[in-house]
């Protein structure tokens, strides 16, 4: 297996924030929980700036596998539809403040 690129990780990164988000980030880093930033840096192809934290938000929020997003599994180890077949775009809601 070959080295673990950043730009690999990136790329998949804005794969899922284009199809899911039409490539908003504002709107992917709020969906996600996270600060622009934090997904700026995911975007970036840039070691120092990837957050775990974003990282894992990402996972769990797009319900997709680390080994896809990591690159450590080609599409025929995997099961394809965690790849392909993205669940649709669920909204978070927000407690109301009760009076």
């Amino acid at each position: 297996m070959r080295g673990l690129r950043a730009s690999d990780i990136s790329a998949r990164v804005a794969t899922l924030v284009g199809r899911r988000h039409r490539g908003n980030q504002s709107d992917a880093a709020k969906y996600l929980g996270i600060d622009p930033e934090s997904l700026a840096g995911l975007l970036s192809s840039d070691w120092r700036l990837f957050s775990l934290d974003a990282l894992a938000a990402l996972i769990r929020e797009y319900h997709v596998s680390a080994d896809w997003l990591v690159g450590s599994m080609t599409p025929q180890q995997l099961d394809r539809s965690a790849v392909v077949r993205l669940p649709p775009l669920r909204r978070k809601r927000t407690r109301t403040p009760t009076k």
